[in-house]
């Protein structure tokens, strides 16, 4: 299929082209490497350069700046975060509060008792506990009723 005779390559029709196309390939790349060699001390010297510039030192400086920026922007961030979660806790305990005391009214008024019912008997409870002078007894007499007999001894 290919071959060289006389110091020049032979190919067949069939494979000309392709073959064609993998040594330019081959060309250009050996091309870019060398361009490259060559480039590379002044590329160096030019990136070096660029390092030691004053417009380097001011990037970085501007870079330096603006990550403090941002780290001052997180930090409001999160006292603004903190002190919300902590007004929203608040809300949730009042929000806590307000549905126990409708739920002790509503418990309240199923159980046919009066709101506070719980308080009262504490104080009732309370007072049992602490001794007091107990009234004195009243004696009742019981009137005997007057017969007809009575009525007629009463009368003589």
């Amino acid at each position: 299929m290919y071959g060289e005779k006389d110091g020049v390559l032979l190919a067949h029709p069939s494979i000309v082209l392709e073959a064609t196309r993998q040594i330019r390939k081959a060309i250009i790349e050996i091309s870019k490497e060398v361009e490259s060699k060559r480039d590379r001390e002044s590329k160096e010297s030019t990136l070096y350069n660029y390092i030691k510039s004053q417009e380097f030192t001011r990037t970085l400086e501007n870079l330096y700046g603006i990550h403090q920026l941002m780290a001052q922007l997180q930090d409001k961030e999160e006292k603004a975060h903190e002190r919300l979660w902590r007004e929203r806790k608040e809300l949730q305990s009042k929000i806590n509060q307000t549905y126990m005391t409708v739920s002790n009214a509503v418990e309240s008024i199923l159980q046919e008792k009066p709101p506070m019912a719980e308080l009262i008997q504490v104080d009732t409870q309370e007072e049992a506990q602490t001794p007091k002078q107990l009234p004195v007894p009243l004696i009742i007499k019981r009137r005997k009723k007057k017969t007809t007999q009575d009525e007629d001894t009463a009368s003589d």
